[in-house]
């Protein structure tokens, strides 16, 4: 694979990991109120078609390879994504 598409793919799998965390708070907070099994539900359906538009994004971007380290760059970054968001809504709830 050359250096530019890997280096795409590598940005790709960081802003999938924050978009994750983003979408994933927000699934979070429409399926609270909702039954046990509908959450469960909603969450694998969320979850599934997730994982199925990243593998799309990385089949336009380096026609579907799929490495682990693109998988561990993704979930790095969710937790990134988890331990820095708070932060950033003080710090902007400050100004």
């Amino acid at each position: 694979m050359k250096i530019d598409v890997q280096l795409w793919s590598f940005l790709y799998a960081i802003f999938s990991g924050w978009i994750f965390y983003v979408l994933s708070f927000f699934n979070y907070k429409i399926v609270k109120n909702y039954k046990i099994i509908w959450k469960y539900i909603i969450t694998i359906v969320f979850v599934i078609d997730f994982d199925l538009l990243f593998l799309l994004g990385l089949y336009i971007i380096n026609e579907g390879i799929l490495h682990i380290y693109f998988l561990l760059i993704l979930v790095i970054s969710f937790f990134v994504s988890v331990k820095l968001m708070p932060k950033l809504k003080n710090r902007i709830k400050k100004s």
